[in-house]
């Protein structure tokens, strides 16, 4: 999984207080199978609609999730990387359109011809295809629909509780840092197979390194303004101060109150649930 090189697509909107309606799979089975009892109870032709939705119950903001994912991307850094991911909405649409179109067009091919030479199979123009077709998927979701959810807590009301325990789709329960940890972590173990300690260490050192000299442009600008300011090569008393800030903005995305939790226990968390231990990319050995 790379980071970086892939093309900022464009929202709709770019109002951090986007409400992103997500609900997860198992509460959505539990309502339709109360649903199923319920309408096998009716006496009527009636043919209900409930709408199992969080929008209304239990809203998870776009900013919130972006938040989350930006701590875990700094947290837990994917081990091939070309820049420091970015998770902000800033900028007009119109720019950031326009980039768009300029790393599809410019930066996709020049990149596989880059691959090509090194005797690599080219892999870009499918990699920026498939976030095309993430985005596309994603899209519906930043439209700022709002569904009213009144049926479902009709439904929890007529519930018992053992039936409310079995049958759990109440979404103001959810808590969405623990429910994103989990989707990410999950991606991270099962999906990548990118869950060695040892790597991750590694992987952050790199990307602390990769943030400092990604600073050499900036320190060179720095410094000519603080030559034509002062008239003096040995400016220090401008450059310095100059220089510390940019240091510290750079450096300013590990520094956040989100909290999310630990890889390992949610490690341990799994093989609890699955009564067996989770084959990591450092337990594969090679065969002979």
């Amino acid at each position: 999984m790379y980071t970086g090189a892939l093309p900022r697509v464009p929202m709709l909107s770019h109002n951090p207080k986007s409400i992103l309606d997500c609900v997860p799979v198992d509460a959505v089975v539990s309502m339709m199978i109360v649903c199923a009892g319920y309408r096998m109870n009716l006496h009527t032709e009636e043919a209900p609609v409930f709408h199992c939705c969080t929008s209304e119950l239990s809203p998870f903001s776009l900013q919130k999730q972006l938040t989350i994912a930006h701590k875990y991307a700094m947290e837990y850094p994917t081990e091939k990387f070309l820049s420091s991911p970015s998770f902000n909405l800033g900028g007009f649409q119109c720019v950031e359109s326009l980039r768009h179109k300029m790393r599809v067009g410019c930066m996709r091919p020049v990149l596989d011809k880059l691959t090509t030479l090194f005797r690599q199979q080219p892999f870009w123009t499918r990699l920026y295809r498939k976030v095309g077709y993430a985005y596309t998927a994603l899209l519906p979701f930043t439209r700022h629909y709002q569904f009213e959810s009144t049926g479902m807590l009709k439904l929890i009301g007529m519930m018992n509780e053992e039936d409310r325990n079995t049958f759990d789709f109440d979404v103001r329960k959810i808590n969405w840092t623990e429910f994103s940890c989990n989707g990410m972590m999950g991606m991270k173990i099962f999906l990548m197979k990118d869950d060695d300690e040892g790597a991750i260490r590694r992987t952050k050192i790199r990307l602390i390194s990769h943030q400092l000299i990604s600073l050499l442009p900036v320190f060179v600008i720095f410094y000519m303004i603080s030559v034509l300011v002062s008239r003096s090569f040995t400016a220090w008393q401008i450059f310095l101060p100059l220089m510390i800030i940019a240091i510290m903005f750079s450096l300013k995305s590990w520094c956040t109150c989100t909290k999310i939790k630990p890889l390992e226990e949610y490690r341990e968390e799994i093989e609890m649930i699955m009564g067996e231990p989770i084959k990591s990319k450092k337990d594969k050995t090679p065969m002979a």
